[in-house]
């Protein structure tokens, strides 16, 4: 993470922790380091206490988010169980079917500029 990196990732918690609504997009593109996954499990332990999460994802809650959050496939991973945990026992899943939003953008632009002179 970025904000670790530069060293202030206690600062960035706490902020996002005064958001009401934290919004993941592409969430679990790829698999979490160790490091990430801890800082994942101080997020999500933050805001189950204090605020709203949307997770986008085209991943299952139930099977992939346990594989992509951990950190150890030899081994089941108690990290990965309590991330995944607060999350789903403490959640609405809405699932949209159909085609991507940037694929409905794309094909829509495609028409309007064929209709265009």
């Amino acid at each position: 993470m970025i904000a670790r990196a530069e060293k202030n990732f206690s600062k960035v918690v706490k902020g996002d922790s005064k958001a009401d609504l934290l919004i993941l997009d592409d969430w679990l593109l790829q698999p979490l380091s160790v490091a990430q996954a801890y800082d994942l499990m101080e997020i999500v332990e933050n805001r189950v206490k204090r605020g709203a999460v949307i997770f986008c994802t085209q991943y299952d809650e139930q099977e992939d988010w346990h594989y992509r959050i951990n950190t150890d496939p030899e081994n089941e991973s108690p990290i990965a169980d309590s991330i995944v945990d607060r999350i789903v026992n403490n959640s609405y899943v809405v699932r949209i079917e159909g085609p991507s939003m940037r694929e409905r953008i794309g094909r829509a632009a495609l028409k309007r500029d064929a209709e265009m002179p």
